[in-house]
């Protein structure tokens, strides 16, 4: 329908695009808002100016709506974006679009972190059994009665983790219409890996053993003392029964300290076995013997430098105990 302007009539966009001075594509945008809107669409909010004339809510809105789900956030229940969007659509009584809620989540520096790991039967004692542990862990170098004796007293911490063949299917990047296909076999056999290590200095001593008692404890503390003859160690590991079994021996040059109950995340060394098993590329694969596990577990912690062991095992409170 031709637009008559005084005298003129207008038929094209082109032709208003150049009466009006502006592209033909701001012409086209002008012409459907005015359709959509009538004679009211230059009132309408638009893109540009302040965030909070155009938004759904505002920053303060956006940050109360945020504080109302932290505590179930804090609890691991926060999983996708989605369960964040599904609140938002509740309050607003509309719906709202995926990237709404991503962008509202960044706005905020909300990330999507992996918890930190807790024993189920963790509690209020057992985090003040925590916070005495780190201060004890400054005040144990004392126990070493030697006074002439002169080299360095280092804190190194112990562990062990199970290996096997057991398959662990994760997900995997794949061309959109494509899908991975991995073994999933259920064979329990196991190797353990013994591993120490010494945050602030990034060295480490590692031992692939068959079990998990106090032989293959035995062992394995026998090799540490003579690896770190020119230290003196305190050792910090779980209270396991192997680790407190009569069969171990005394080593003049090693201290146990024993964490406390229930407090997996007081030692750095569960961050390490996270990190060979998604390094190791152990997810996804499927091991046809035992050797084969023992080799890839070789090949991963041989490949370990100081660097990469201190930004894993070097925590803040660790810091502040050494």
């Amino acid at each position: 329908m031709p637009l008559r302007i005084g005298k003129s009539f207008i038929e094209t966009a082109s032709e208003l695009s150049v009466l009006l001075g502006v592209s033909k594509s701001k012409t086209y945008r002008i012409i459907q808002s005015c359709n959509k809107q009538g004679k009211d669409w230059r009132l309408a909010k638009r893109w540009g100016g302040r965030r909070e004339e155009r938004s759904l809510m505002s920053l303060e809105q956006e940050g109360k709506l945020l504080k109302e789900v932290e505590t179930e956030a804090l609890s691991g229940q926060i999983l996708i974006h989605k369960d964040i969007k599904g609140k938002i659509e509740l309050k607003l009584g509309r719906e709202v679009s995926d990237d709404y809620a991503w962008d509202l989540l960044k706005r905020h520096h909300w990330k999507k972190k992996i918890p930190c790991g807790s024993h189920p039967k963790s509690g209020e004692d057992a985090r003040a059994d925590i916070k005495k542990f780190k201060e004890l862990v400054a005040t144990k170098s004392a126990e070493f009665s030697n006074e002439e004796d002169s080299r360095a007293i280092k804190l190194f911490f112990q562990d062990e983790a199970r290996f096997g063949r057991i398959d662990n299917i994760c997900s995997c990047w794949v061309s959109p219409k494509g899908r991975a296909i991995v073994g999933n076999q259920l064979i329990r056999e196991y190797t353990y890996a013994y591993s120490t290590v010494c945050p602030e200095a990034g060295e480490s001593f590692s031992l692939i053993l068959p079990c998990a008692n106090e032989d293959c404890m035995d062992v394995f503390m026998e090799l540490v003392s003579k690896a770190f003859k020119g230290y003196r160690i305190i050792m910090v590991m779980n209270g396991a029964s192997w680790h407190r079994g009569d069969k171990l021996k005394k080593w003049e040059n090693i201290i146990p300290l024993f964490q406390p109950p229930y407090s997996p995340q007081v030692n750095p060394i569960e961050s390490l076995w996270h990190h060979i098993r998604e390094k190791g590329k152990f997810k996804n694969t499927t091991f046809h013997s035992p050797k084969e596990v023992e080799n890839r577990l070789v090949e991963v912690i041989n490949n370990l430098d100081k660097n990469t062991l201190k930004s894993i095992t070097l925590f803040k409170w660790i810091k502040c105990a050494i």
